[in-house]
C-alpha cells in the first residue's frame, strides 16, 4: 500500500533482513512529516544498520531523524571539538570516548587550540596499559578510495615509552589500515 505507516514498516522490514539500500529507498518515499511521525522507527533502523555494519545507510537514517545532524560521509564530525563530545548511546558517527578507565579523562579545552575555539585534552594519570582505545569516531568512506587525514597533536609532561598514536581501522573487521 501507499500508507505512510506501511511504507515505514516496509523500510524496517528490509533493514531487519540486511537489505539496507531497499530500506533507505522505501524510507525516502515518505514526506518529511511522515518521517518525523515515524522517528522511533528511523532510530531503530539506523541503529540496526550500524550494528549490521551498513554504515552509509545507517548514517543517512540517523541524519534524517536528527541524531547525527552534523555527520557526513567522508568527513570527520566535529573536527575541532566545538560541540559536545560523546553524546552517549545515541551517537555513532561523532566522537566517542571510552570511559572505562578511571585514570583517563578526555575533555574539551578552550585554552589550547589549533583550529576553531577548542581542542581535546586527554589526561592520563599513572596509566600503564600497553594499548588503550580511548577516543574514536566512525567515518563513512568509499572502499578503495584514497584519503588524506591531517591532524595536530601536542603533548605536555608526557612520560611514556611511546608517543601518541593514531590508528585507522576497518570497522567491518577491525583490521588496521594505517597507524
Amino acid at each position: 500500500g501507499e500508507r505512510p505507516d506501511l511504507i515505514a514498516r516496509l523500510a524496517y522490514f528490509f533493514a531487519a533482513r540486511g537489505r539496507a539500500e531497499d530500506s533507505l529507498a522505501n524510507w525516502n518515499r515518505l514526506t518529511q512529516a511522515d518521517k518525523e511521525s515515524n522517528a522511533v522507527l528511523a532510530r531503530a533502523i539506523g541503529l540496526g544498520l550500524f550494528d549490521q555494519k551498513r554504515f552509509s545507510q545507517a548514517l543517512e537514517f540517523m541524519r534524517q531523524y536528527g541524531a547525527e545532524p552534523d555527520a557526513y560521509a567522508e568527513a570527520i564530525t566535529n573536527p575541532s571539538f566545538e560541540t559536545v563530545l560523546d553524546d552517549g548511546e545515541e551517537s555513532r558517527f561523532g566522537w566517542r570516548i571510552a570511559r572505562n578507565e578511571s585514570r583517563f579523562d578526555a575533555t574539551a579545552d578552550s585554552k589550547v587550540k589549533r583550529d576553531g575555539n577548542r581542542s581535546l585534552r586527554m589526561t592520563f594519570r599513572t596509566f600503564n596499559k600497553p594499548t588503550f582505545t580511548n577516543v574514536f569516531q566512525t567515518v563513512v568512506v568509499e572502499p578503495g578510495k584514497k584519503y588524506i587525514l591531517r591532524f595536530w597533536v601536542r603533548t605536555e609532561g608526557l612520560k611514556s615509552l611511546g608517543g601518541p598514536m593514531l590508528e585507522i581501522l576497518n570497522a567491518n573487521d577491525d583490521r588496521t589500515i594505517a597507524r
